[in-house]
């Protein structure tokens, strides 16, 4: 099938058709100021300045820019975020050792997200420019070369970098090559002529090259039958690999490798295989399709790749491959894995993988037998696709102890353990942790370990679970362990932090269907943005859960299955974060206990345990509460933290005022209709309130949902006067004490129980403690009791 094209030329419209997208082996070239000139003159004048030199003025005298950060080994910007208009020249990138024939040929260009759609202008010739752009809106819609049914593979050592500026490729048509020279024309959508004023942020042009797909079966040349891979007899042709040319292993042949390997590409068709008798070997490029084997036949430690190369090997896997380990031995990965297949590791008792370099992989890694440990070794941010502990071992999963990772999904099909293993002294060390984590075994994370700067540091080691849902899933128990780490005064102690979902405000929290128990244990400080109905959380000694976001647009509530806090734990609601001033800053938050999923919805505080909650006004969002659907077991200490500052935003400061409430605990119950006041039975308070809101949209009252309180919402009250509502859960027990940070010289607090709800009431400061129901209350003299809660300061 072909695929058509409407393609907008700069001057008319051109309908053409051109064969499909090829899915392999594209050669990606990268433009430079050496391949590529002005179209008009040939000259080396296009460009002015750089992202070094250049500071300000944008692209001056409406030239492209060089921009080193971005890209793959930079970008030419034209056109940038200033609202001057420009107009780059046409420019022309020009390869002149090109395969021979006719084939497929493209642009690769960049954009960012959200409302800007940076656009760009291609062709073969002058008189066939096209325009492209990120969505369609204004050309031809851009393909990501990395992701979806769209998806590119390339030649070997030609993989262009991915960024946080997404790269695209256009298919700009067919070209016949007959003398090794390819040429394409690029350029910016000229912001000339547009209305005065309008930001051209939104029609840059980021420009990172060229490519052209050669079907490589014309290629390669076949093994001529089995035997060494350096015997010229061996390949068909009766010459020994030579650089420059692709060789492949056909079916029925075994071909040994013992040395480095001199072709620029090794494949394995399907029915071939390649034995590897030497560790250690450096080969360019090994490419295993479907259905092709790769063995070893060394006998302890092996290595695939030469880790000690320039520059890696790449592993391109087209289909699933085998690979068994010796027991008690390492097998080192130290190639670029690529490709979507999958790799099946077989471990014995003590046997390890490394892996070097598996990011960009988009297949599964699956880490079987009784092996110990998936050790990450890669110099760089990236992690895995997907990663499979299935060993019956150790199954660890260790994270490099230099650098920051955090892509992936790791699932743990048999219990294992991750080792936040970071011992580097960058700023980066701190975050580990994969995009996604499935616990369909128990797991612990380990964050005991220090750093060997501790004593001058305060870093605390952080264990980061992406935002992608479902971000955590499974039913196996996940267990952290911290331990303190003293600095340098001798007595500060950090929060050892596992998060879930970002810091920033989502608008609406994503769900995740993980149904496991969380615990966190010593110095460990569970950060939560993400409902977890199905989820129970347990906190132990000098450990602390907590919730939310550093902004908040909207008043949100966060979800949880149950909770329990035991002696020396701590329950925070809300999120907080030291601010730029080194301010510890809040923002009031709201947490739901629920039994709508496989939990109670109970919430159970200890002997010992401390909750923490926030007052900053009177109205729902500016105070801490707790809503559960379950039984509420009080003990341990409830601290009130009075008019914290926010961390990001405003947060507005509550003045007091006698006989002023917040129901801090309530007790969610299935009302009746007509319950308007939502006490549990239908009476002559509900037509009151009915009466008083009558015209308006409270939702409180509304009892059909028509969106307005009105005559029928009177009907359901009198259809259903004296009817109670199903009991929900039952408040129990009492806090031991109560301390007040911030307090507010004159007043104090007065905490009234019952069994649906824990009430605080402003006192004067000496009126004495009032009346608690069922219990005595406890009465906190703010203007006299110092705070007894230190609040953390932690830098994130």
């Amino acid at each position: 099938m072909r695929h058509c094209r409407n393609l907008t030329a700069y001057l008319g419209l051109l309908f053409v058709c051109v064969a499909p997208a090829a899915r392999a082996d594209v050669f990606y070239v990268d433009a430079t100021s050496l391949n590529t000139v002005r179209a008009s003159n040939g000259a080396a004048d296009w460009f002015t300045g750089d992202d070094q030199t250049q500071t300000t003025g944008g692209n001056s005298a409406e030239k492209w820019k060089f921009r080193s950060g971005q890209g793959n080994n930079g970008i030419w910007e034209a056109t940038n975020s200033s609202t001057l208009p420009s107009d780059a020249p046409l420019i022309k990138t020009t390869v002149t050792d090109a395969p021979l024939g006719t084939y497929d040929v493209y642009a690769f260009y960049r954009s960012t997200a959200g409302t800007n759609n940076w656009k760009i202008r291609a062709g073969l010739t002058e008189g066939t420019m096209s325009l492209y752009d990120r969505t369609g809106a204004d050309g031809t819609a851009g393909l990501l070369p990395f992701t979806g049914d769209d998806a590119l593979t390339f030649a070997p050592g030609t993989t262009p970098v991915d960024d946080t500026e997404a790269l695209y490729y256009a298919v700009i048509g067919q070209a016949t090559v007959t003398d090794g020279t390819l040429s394409v024309f690029l350029d910016d959508f000229p912001t000339v002529g547009l209305p005065g004023g309008t930001p051209v942020l939104e029609n840059r042009t980021w420009y990172d090259g060229i490519g052209y797909f050669v079907d490589p079966s014309t290629l390669f040349i076949n093994s001529a039958m089995s035997g060494p891979a350096t015997t010229g007899s061996t390949w068909v042709g009766g010459l020994p690999p030579e650089p420059g040319k692709l060789y492949r292993v056909v079916t029925g042949h075994t071909v040994d490798v013992s040395s480095p390997f001199a072709g620029d590409s090794l494949k394995v068709a399907t029915g071939g295989t390649v034995n590897f008798s030497s560790s250690g070997v450096d080969v360019r490029s090994l490419n295993v399709e479907a259905g092709g084997s790769l063995v070893e036949s060394v006998s302890g430690d092996f290595a695939l790749g030469d880790i000690n190369a320039a520059t890696l090997g790449e592993f391109q896997l087209g289909g699933d491959v085998d690979f068994n380990i010796d027991a008690g031995a390492n097998f080192f990965l130290d190639m670029n894995l690529l490709g979507s297949g999958s790799l099946d590791v077989n471990g014995g008792a003590g046997s390890d993988l490394w892996l070097t370099s598996a990011g960009a992989f988009g297949g599964t890694i699956r880490f079987n037998g009784s092996g110990d440990e998936v050790r990450l070794t890669e110099a760089t941010s990236s992690g895995f696709g997907t990663l499979e502990m299935n060993s019956t071992g150790a199954n660890t999963l260790y994270y490099n102890p230099g650098v920051q990772a955090d892509i992936g999904t790791a699932i743990f099909n048999q219990p294992g353990t991750i080792d936040h293993a970071a011992t580097s002294t960058s700023p980066s060390r701190r975050l580990h942790g994969p995009r996604m984590l499935v616990a369909n075994a128990a797991v612990t994370i380990d964050l005991t370990k220090g750093f060997p700067d501790d004593a001058t540091q305060t870093d605390e080691r952080r264990f980061l679970i992406g935002a992608e849902l479902p971000a955590v899933s499974g039913s196996g128990d996940i267990t952290v362990n911290g331990t303190a780490v003293d600095y340098s005064n001798g007595t500060s102690v950090s929060h050892h932090e596992f998060e879930v979902g970002s810091t920033g405000d989502p608008g609406v929290l994503p769900v995740s269907d993980y149904s496991g128990t969380f615990t966190a244990n010593n110095f460990v400080d569970f950060e939560m943005r993400n409902h977890f109905p199905n989820a129970r959380f347990v906190v132990n000694n000098n450990a602390q859960l907590e919730m939310g976001n550093q902004a908040i647009a909207s008043i949100h509530s966060l979800q949880m299955g149950a909770v329990e806090i035991n002696d020396g734990g701590t329950l925070e609601i809300g999120f907080e974060q030291t601010s730029g001033a080194g301010v510890v800053g809040h923002h009031a938050y709201k947490l739901t206990l629920t039994s709508e999923g496989t939990r109670d919805g109970s919430l159970t505080l200890a002997d010992g345990a401390t909750v923490q909650m926030q007052i900053n006004g009177t109205t729902a969002g500016q105070f801490d509460s707790i809503a559960a659907d379950g039984d509420v077991q009080l003990n341990g200490t409830l601290n009130v933290l009075v008019n914290p500052v926010a961390s990001s935003g405003t947060n507005p400061t509550w003045t007091p005022v006698i006989g002023q409430t917040f129901d801090i605990i309530s007790i969610n119950s299935d009302s009746a209709p007509g319950d308007y006041d939502g006490n549990g039975t239908v009476e002559t308070a509900d037509h009151n309130a009915w009466a008083a809101g009558f015209g308006t949209t409270n939702a409180a009252l509304d009892g059909n949902g028509n969106g307005v309180v009105d005559a029928a919402d009177y009907t359901i009250w009198r259809d259903n006067l004296g009817a109670t509502g199903s009991a929900g859960g039952t408040v129990m027990g009492t806090f031991d004490s109560v301390t007040v940070t911030n307090p507010i010289a004159g007043f104090a607090f007065q905490v009234n129980y019952s069994s649906t709800r824990v009430q605080l009431e402003v006192i004067a400061s000496g009126a004495g403690s009032g009346t608690a129901v069922p219990e005595p209350s406890t009465l906190v003299l703010g203007g006299i009791l110092l705070a007894l809660f230190v609040i953390r300061r932690r830098n994130r």
